[in-house]
């Protein structure tokens, strides 16, 4: 079984009696006061992705920045840990698998100050909601690493009025 040197995002669940199907169980919570627990699971998640790049510039890049946003601290977005290796214009990354839905418009606008204006040359410039991820506990997680760059305030703000319309002004 493969070992990943990264720490896992458990997903914990309790299964009980299902109480119409003697064969049956389930996760529901309003059976939990039927019985007592069938089973339960704790489930680990990561996702490799694999990049070939044509461009040695943007590889090289693209690696810098895998480097330095290991080292990034944001305030209140979340980055899942993740290893990578390269070699031969391929960056192979191994990350933690976020559980959760894309934020919608409202919640992804929460996060303008901490995307757009932040006090720094880097940040995440690719505006598109399935670049994020909204666990369960409602934290924003950036799951596209490849859109975490050097980019000017400036140039964040007309991707940002380019995506949605609208700048906040702040």
């Amino acid at each position: 079984m493969k070992n990943f040197d990264l720490p896992p995002v458990e997903h914990n669940r309790v299964y009980y009696p299902f109480p119409r199907d003697d064969f049956g169980w389930s996760e529901s919570l309003e059976h939990r006061n039927l019985g007592d627990v069938v089973y339960t699971t704790n489930s680990n998640f990561y996702l490799i992705k694999t990049t070939t790049y044509s461009n040695e510039e943007r590889y090289q890049m693209d690696i810098e920045n895998l480097k330095r946003l290991r080292e990034e601290k944001f305030s209140t977005i979340k980055v899942p840990e993740y290893t990578f290796e390269y070699s031969d214009l391929t960056i192979q990354c191994t990350t933690q698998y976020i559980k959760g839905l894309f934020p919608n418009k409202r919640q992804i606008e929460e996060y303008y100050e901490e995307l757009v204006l932040r006090n720094s040359e880097y940040s995440f410039c690719d505006y598109d909601l399935p670049n994020f991820i909204m666990d369960k506990r409602g934290k924003l997680w950036a799951i596209d690493f490849t859109s975490y760059c050097k980019v000017s305030i400036k140039h964040r703000k007309y991707l940002w009025r380019k995506k949605y319309g609208l700048d906040k002004n702040k």
